[in-house]
């Protein structure tokens, strides 16, 4: 697989919140990270993760573009056309949840969630509705006992409550959300794909990277632990990555600092520095933030630059 340039802006696929550093999407799409050979996505040594790759991407875009046909006629129901004849074979053939089955609400603590499909025997549930119901906007149909919800709202406080699953899908023909058990329902945390984007600009590359990151092989649980399933196996090490590199960049912004302060007042033509410090009309805490402001702007620059923003 060809390898893509170090750059963490995607067009179709987004990351809210902290549920996975957006630059390890960037070393998944590259094959960067671990558990990536074929047979870690379920395919035999015989076949070529490249190749399979394509082909999965014709198939999507085959059934996609059955569906762009179909979506606006009122003579068929949109569940079928929406859920039935793209949704599920989208996630069936394509990223390899062989196992979907659909399933009635979930009700745990008395409470009820009604989802529409499940994997793994529970352990990852999935609500797919229609193009009619925007993600983030409450419906009476994903509420219980006049409470509405909205189908994020609604995936989010089930994985939440529930002790046996970590991840949910949660998709409306044109929109793909990743989610995980979280605590802060005032800051929603997420991945993103835009299959509206992806297949209409004939983004191959996105395609791939989101195949990579939600495949079925990734969010299996493994002994039936889903706490072992890749995914989670990657997102806690992106985060020790992630502490590493933060403490990396305190020590590197300290002598920065150190470096750039004695430097300025070293340099024979900077005498008026030295005098104002001296007089005390600029003090040590003033002269240590005017250092700190210029180095975070530096790393704003550089960080620009390595985006090639």
């Amino acid at each position: 697989m060809a390898r893509r340039r170090r750059d963490t802006s995607f067009t179709a696929i987004r990351v809210e919140g902290g549920i996975l550093p957006p630059e390890f999407l960037n070393s998944v799409a590259e094959l960067g990270a671990k558990y990536q050979d074929g047979p870690d996505y379920d395919l035999t040594r015989s076949l070529n993760l490249s190749d399979e790759l394509a082909r999965y991407w014709r198939i999507a875009r085959d059934l996609y573009s059955a569906y762009v046909e179909r979506r606006e006629r009122k003579d068929l129901n949109p569940a079928q056309v929406g859920v039935e004849e793209w949704m599920e074979p989208l996630l069936k053939e394509v990223l390899g949840f062989g196992d979907l089955v659909r399933s009635g609400p979930i009700v745990i603590g008395g409470r009820s969630y009604p989802i529409s499909h499940q994997a793994f025997d529970g352990c990852v549930p999935l609500l797919l509705t229609t193009l009619d119901h925007d993600l983030d906007r409450a419906d009476q149909r994903f509420g219980e006992e006049g409470r509405r919800r909205a189908p994020h709202g609604l995936m989010q406080e089930l994985l939440n409550a529930n002790d046996e699953a970590l991840w949910g899908v949660v998709a409306n023909g044109t929109k793909v959300r990743l989610l995980r058990d979280n605590p802060s329902l005032t800051r929603p945390a997420y991945i993103e794909a835009d299959l509206e984007l992806m297949f209409s600009e004939q983004l191959y590359a996105e395609f791939a990277a989101f195949w990579l990151l939600a495949h079925a092989s990734r969010l299996r649980p493994v002994n039936g632990r889903p706490e072992n399933a890749i995914i989670e196996r990657w997102r806690a090490e992106a985060h020790q990555t992630g502490e590493r590199a933060r403490e990396k960049l305190r020590e590197g912004v300290t002598e920065a600092i150190r470096l750039l302060g004695s430097g300025f007042l070293a340099h024979r033509e900077n005498e008026g520095l030295r005098k104002a410090l001296e007089r005390g009309e600029l003090s040590d805490v003033g002269y240590f933030q005017e250092l700190l402001r210029l180095v975070y702007r530096l790393l704003f620059l550089f960080t620009a630059e390595e985006r090639n923003l």
